[in-house]
């Protein structure tokens, strides 16, 4: 797996902590050809399961039907609030399904990422509270050691990390 712009691994088929994610939205500049059709969200992770290159998965439901798009690059994919999307690793545990552990957005902070407005929450709950209480707030992440709670616009990065926990303000 190679290192994306030095900023750590990209969130990739190893990450075993989490299943899906609800609200959140995963691409990368691949092409759009990987998309195809399932029925469901479970479905589409099957068949990132079988597909040896598949890295990350998105499935999405709205009025034109239900898609299913699997990433294979060994890029960072960018990941974007939308409610009608579910996405997911290769790799699945079925324990969670809003907090994906050991992963952290990079990018997209609010404010800047000015230290002057930095937030501080006792859990990775908590700060999945407060995203869903901040009008702009689409995406966060939680640090376990520092405790400190990063909120976010669309189009930041997920990359694995041990020491935080990152979701979507939808559950």
């Amino acid at each position: 797996m190679a290192l994306a712009n030095g900023l750590g691994m990209p969130l990739v088929a190893n990450l075993e902590t989490f299943c899906y994610a609800k609200g959140i939205s995963m691409f990368s500049n691949q092409s759009p050809t990987d998309m195809i059709v399932t029925e469901t969200a479970q479905a589409c992770w099957e068949l990132c399961a079988v597909y040896e290159e598949c890295k990350n998965w998105t499935f999405r439901s709205d009025g034109s039907g239900n898609k299913c798009l699997l990433i294979t690059n060994d890029a960072a994919p960018v990941i974007s609030e939308d409610s009608a999307a579910i996405s997911g690793t290769h790799m699945c545990n079925l324990d969670s399904d809003c907090l994906m552990e050991s992963v952290e957005f990079k990018g997209s902070d609010q404010d800047g990422g000015n230290a002057k407005f930095r937030k501080f929450t006792a859990e990775a709950a908590g700060c999945q509270w407060m995203c869903d209480m901040i009008e702009d707030c689409m995406l966060f992440d939680w640090n376990a050691e520092t405790m400190e709670c990063r909120l976010k616009n669309s189009g930041a990065r997920a990359y694995v990390s041990e020491t935080n926990t990152a979701g979507s303000h939808i559950c």
